[in-house]
């Protein structure tokens, strides 16, 4: 759960967090974009984006957003595919 972009609790652990993280991962990795450029590019700090990326923390929906924004997709496209992946798994 976020409250004012920040994150509350072990919202980390969530399943959906976690795969909305394995989805930000598969658009860096078929990006020509390395994680420097996602974090300059997107606005969102280094160690935040490592941190996300790794499942570490959830991501927020604005962090999503400027993410999508990067990847040249939409919020609602990563949360599509991470509800997806959910599924499958």
């Amino acid at each position: 759960m976020t409250t004012n972009n920040r994150a509350v609790g072990s919202a980390a652990q969530d399943p959906m967090d976690k795969s909305v993280s394995r989805v930000l991962r598969e658009l860096l990795h078929d990006s020509p974009l390395n994680q420097k450029d996602v974090a300059v590019t997107s606005g969102i700090a280094p160690r935040t984006l490592m941190r996300v990326l790794n499942g570490q923390r959830p991501a927020t929906l604005g962090e999503v957003r400027l993410l999508a924004a990067v990847f040249d997709t939409t919020a609602a496209k990563i949360a599509a595919d991470a509800e997806w992946l959910l599924q499958r798994d």
